[in-house]
């Protein structure tokens, strides 16, 4: 499991990319549930655990329907394994990252730091998901930052769309 955590990493640093995850179901699996407990332990430190529990079935669900149907248009869903993975496991790493900053923001001792701590993560979240698109559609990394941004557009929209109390940073 620490192999796959340092490849996680080494997808965030952009030093790997999805083909390099082993197709895994089970790995799909545990990724999403690391991924939906950390996420969990985000938006509960400002709701109650309903409230968080909803955000994130809705979030993961999020992940694999866009994903999905990304992957649909572009006629490459043998990569979806992979790919959402990818996604899941990388998102999983700026979540764990951002945890002090929204503590702060929660607690409402937010600092510039931590202010500007968020949209480094936002940025980096971005080019990595630009990253993991880049190499699953093989296509250059401007494309994969704009499939990127549609991506976290379409999951904020969504999200601040059902739940407008929160406000959704990653």
């Amino acid at each position: 499991m620490f192999e796959i955590i340092v490849l996680f990493f080494k997808i965030c640093l952009l030093k790997k990319a999805p083909q390099d995850i082993p197709y895994s179901v089970w790995l799909f699996r545990i990724t999403a549930a690391i991924n939906a407990f950390i996420s969990f332990l985000i938006i509960y430190i400002s709701t109650g655990w309903w409230y968080a529990l909803q955000q994130v079935v809705t979030g993961v669900a999020l992940i694999i329907a866009i994903t999905w149907v990304i992957l649909l248009l572009a006629n490459k869903t043998a990569r979806f394994y992979q790919t959402a993975t990818a996604l899941f496991g990388t998102d999983t790493i700026i979540n764990f990252f951002a945890i002090p900053a929204l503590s702060t923001l929660a607690t409402n001792h937010a600092t510039g730091f931590s202010n500007l701590l968020l949209i480094g993560l936002m940025v980096w979240h971005w080019l990595i998901s630009g990253h993991i698109f880049r190499h699953t559609l093989s296509s250059n990394l401007l494309f994969g930052l704009g499939v990127a941004l549609l991506y976290i557009i379409s999951s904020n929209w969504v999200m601040v769309t059902l739940f407008p109390q929160t406000i959704d940073v990653g």
